[in-house]
């Protein structure tokens, strides 16, 4: 198999045609190479250039050297600079006559279904509006992730986003340009499958840029409940009141399985009832939150102590998950319902009655979690706010023991007044008296703390041994 391609003569670099290792030795048009470690599709130097030397392609100067360019070395943007400044004059080109073509030539590609070559397998992701470039580069990184046996194994060459900084505020012409450039990926025969976002606020609205796509290539769509197509903004956003990044991912996986399964979508009520399914889908992932949420704050709750500020942080963590779960209860109960009426409508096929009952097996489920989870809110609330009454109790446990210890100081000091034991002391030095009644306080005070932990503790063994003798 070749490694490299020399595209016109008087080029300076080659095309790597795969992975190249770096010490490997190539050879292309006579030049002997050791080559650096090349990426697939990446450019490498066949001669060397010294800074500031033209480097060229296709027989033209595509920029300029900014750094010594061994051969053999990777060429890219580190070590190379546009060499464009102003406005210039271009002039096309004379290209050489093609090369006479053989009717049995072939190469290794991808035929699609309306008759097209494609030379990659690929899943793209298209942002309508730079706003969600960010959100469409992290669906593609856990995509990525998630779908590494089908990169790994050939099936998918790669899950790509093309984030852009156009879209939101466009108008006229400018608009058009981005429409038809978006268009034309979504077009193009080397993605597979494509996913398109949307924000819902911003002039490129999804549903006029489908259109130019719809057109050129068969595709399955997502309505809302609003027959419009999803945004960000509302798919984003779970339907049951907090983000959940879930929600676009669900999508993503809903997408790769289309793709998965061409031709599975035969009507309307196909579409209806996988968007069901993806519906429970969804619900499932969130009640798996859900309970990594209440495991974290179970684990806390049933810690030795916590504070009442961690007590009330707790609260609202449990309270939110509560209303969290009853909202994924009456979702899927309005789901169970749906399905319930197509199924009595008759306008369903068997392979269409069998998926409902699957969906409806599946929400029947979701059901006894949702029961579970309710019980175990219930626990960890009444366990939390137990916790705040024994804080409580210590703190008055305390106020008392510290009124019961100094209780025959105040007796004292009621019965005859510190008047009459100055009278009673009188001719005794008072740094010496009243250092005597301090002292004699405190044996007081110091006597009756421990005759309370005494009278505790014998009332608590004689406890122990009733519950021990109890049949």
């Amino acid at each position: 198999m070749t490694t490299l391609i020399r595209v016109h003569p008087d080029d300076t670099v080659a095309v790597a045609l795969r992975p190249v290792a770096a010490g490997e030795r190539l050879a292309v048009d006579g030049v002997e190479l050791v080559a650096e470690a090349i990426a697939q599709g990446h450019k490498i130097a066949l001669i060397p250039h010294a800074a500031g030397d033209i480097v060229r392609k296709y027989g033209q100067p595509i920029g300029r050297a900014t750094a010594p360019i061994a051969a053999g070395a990777h060429v890219h943007s580190h070590n190379l600079a546009t060499a464009l400044s102003g406005e210039l004059t271009y002039a096309a080109g004379r290209a050489e006559a093609a090369p006479s073509r053989s009717s049995t030539a072939t190469w290794n590609g991808y035929r699609r279904a309306d008759g097209r070559a494609a030379t990659r397998n690929e899943i793209w992701i298209l942002p309508t509006v730079g706003r969600v470039g960010l959100t469409a580069e992290q669906i593609a990184r856990e995509a990525q992730i998630r779908h590494a046996a089908l990169i790994a194994s050939g099936r998918i060459d790669g899950i790509h986003a093309f984030s852009h900084p156009h879209g939101c505020s466009q108008l006229g012409d400018d608009l058009a340009g981005t429409r038809l450039v978006l268009a034309g990926l979504a077009a193009n025969p080397n993605a597979a499958g494509v996913l398109i976002l949307g924000l819902g606020c911003e002039s490129n609205q999804i549903a006029d840029l489908l259109p130019a796509d719809l057109t050129q290539r068969p595709c399955q769509c997502f309505l809302g409940a609003d027959h419009r197509l999803p945004g960000i903004q509302r798919a984003g956003r779970s339907q049951f009141g907090a983000p959940r990044r879930n929600a676009v991912a669900s999508r993503v996986k809903q997408r790769l399985r289309a793709h998965a399964q061409p031709g599975y979508v035969t009507d309307c009520f196909d579409l209806l009832l996988d968007l069901y399914g993806a519906d429970v889908e969804y619900s499932a992932d969130s009640l798996e939150d859900i309970y990594t949420t209440l495991g974290n704050v179970g684990r806390q709750v049933l810690s030795e102590n916590i504070t009442d500020t961690e007590a009330a942080a707790i609260l609202g963590d449990i309270a939110e998950e509560e209303d969290l779960n009853g909202r994924i209860r009456g979702n899927i109960l309005d789901t169970q319902r749906a399905i319930n009426f197509l199924m009595r409508s008759r306008v369903l096929s068997n392979e269409q009655h069998e998926e409902s009952r699957q969906v409806l097996r599946n929400i029947e489920s979701l059901n006894s979690h949702t029961s579970f989870l309710f019980d175990k809110i219930n626990f960890l609330m009444d366990a939390t706010i137990g916790f705040i009454n024994i804080n409580q109790n210590r703190r008055i446990n305390k106020l008392t023991v510290f009124g019961v210890v100094f209780m025959p100081i105040n007796i004292l000091a009621g019965m005859g007044g510190m008047s009459e034991f100055s009278m009673m002391t009188q001719g005794v030095p008072w740094p010496l008296a009243y250092g005597a009644f301090f002292g004699v306080s405190c044996l007081l005070g110091a006597a009756t703390f421990f005759a309370l932990r005494y009278f505790e503790k014998r009332e608590g063994r004689g406890a122990k041994m009733v519950a021990v003798r109890k049949p």
